[in-house]
Parts: structure tokens; sequence; C-alpha cells
């Protein structure tokens, strides 16, 4: 996932042990989803990639095993071109489409039909915690952190706390554990809202707030709208996460 002192650098290293864990990209949810591994890109879809992606495509590589699912249906992989940009790609075997575009939403809505996500998921955090990060990936690419909690916790207890997140910035410690609040879920009859804090590689951060309700058979969301706007500008904290 993506002309500093010796000193730095290892305060960074040093207080980033404990920090970074893997986003949740599986559901428990039977053989609906497995996640498949490959070092390239499959060479038949090497042709659909021209199309979509702007650069040499034997430059760009599947980012991990975490970005290569397959579904009833189709596939999604993630590939990277190792500069750090990232597309998200969804194939049903005849077409491929980019997931993490303005246009997305109806590629991650029919992907999320494989995914059974019932209504009292909403009040498992284990489970949102899932789904907001397959959405999260898909329609932004993969990187960023959901701020949660719980991750707040496990930046404190690591042997420097905060100090690796906030060098180079001046932003004020108490401002900086302001952003790490847990997802809010609204309900409306069949309906929901969920906002979320959402925290980028290059130090800004974001507000996501989705709304959606779920298919006739209420075992699986649909999501309506995604909205992002800008919480904190770039170089509000500093990402500490290594690689």
């Amino acid at each position: 996932m993506l002309g500093k002192s010796i000193g730095v650098s290892a305060l960074i290293l040093l207080g980033c042990v404990v920090v970074f864990c893997a986003l949740l990209f599986a559901f428990a949810s039977g053989d609906k989803m497995q996640p498949q591994y490959s070092a390239n890109p499959p060479s038949d879809l090497i042709h659909w990639l021209r199309d979509i992606l702007d650069d040499n495509v034997a430059a760009w590589r599947v980012i991990s095993r975490q970005y290569f699912w397959l579904l009833e249906d189709g596939l999604i992989i993630g590939v990277t071109d190792g500069r750090g940009q990232s597309v998200m790609l969804f194939t049903d075997g005849t077409n491929v489409f980019r997931t993490n575009c303005a246009s997305g939403l109806p590629h991650i809505n029919r992907i999320l039909e494989s995914l059974p996500f019932p209504e009292s998921n909403l009040q498992d955090e284990g489970e949102l915690r899932s789904l907001l990060s397959i959405v999260v990936d898909l329609f932004h690419g993969p990187g960023g952190i959901i701020a949660t909690r719980r991750y707040l916790q496990g930046i404190e207890s690591a042997p420097l706390a905060l100090q690796p997140w906030l060098v180079g910035t001046k932003t004020d410690p108490n401002e900086f554990r302001a952003i790490w609040v847990d997802p809010q879920v609204t309900r409306a009859e069949k309906q929901w809202t969920i906002t979320l804090t959402y925290l980028k590689r290059d130090g800004s951060v974001d507000k996501w707030l989705m709304s959606g309700g779920f298919d006739q058979t209420n075992e699986h969301v649909v999501i309506d709208s995604i909205q992002i706007a800008t919480l904190k500008e770039k170089g509000f904290f500093h990402w500490a996460i290594v690689p």
C-alpha cells in the first residue's frame, strides 16, 4: 500500500513498527469472494488496460494479493505504476471498467451484489469496517486510512506515539487526535447514511458522506451517492506508515 536526516528517518521508522495493519477486504461469507494473486496483470487483460491506462502497460503491476479478487461473475484487480498512481478495475469477462473514478459507482454497486450484507450488519463494527474498506478502496483507490478510535489507540501505544505523524508539521497533537472519529451510521427506514474520515498519503484528510439503501432481498447494500469534501489540507499530518 504506498532529503531527511538520519535522525528523522529513524524516528519515523521506530514509531511505525506497530502502527500498520492491513485493511480488511474479505467478508466471511462463504465462497463468494476468493482473493487470488498474480505478480502481473493477467495477459488477457492487457488489451483492456491499454484502453484505460495512460501509461506504459508494462510498468503496471498488481498491487498485492489483497487487490486481486475473484467474484462469482467477474474479477477485481488493482494495479499500480509504482510511482503513486493506482487504478482499480472490474471485468465481467467481456468488458473492463475502472471503479476509482467519477463514473465508477454503478460498477461498485454491481460488485456489491456479490457481497452479502444484510441490514443487521450495519450494527456490526467488524462487518461495517470491512464494507467501508472495500468501498473506499474501489472508489478512491488504495493507500489511505479510515479513521477509527481503535486505530488512534494503536498509534498512541507505539514507542513514539504521535511524534512520527506530526514530523515537519505545525499541527497540534490534540487537533490531530480530533480527526480520529469512528464512522457514523444514520438510519431512516430502509435508507442509511454513513460518514467517515479518511486520511491520505499526502497528509490531507477527507470527509466522506455515503448514502444508500438495500436491494429488494435486503441482503445487499446499494449506494446511491458518495460525496467527498476536504477536511484538512495536504501536509496536515505526516504519513508515518512504512513502506
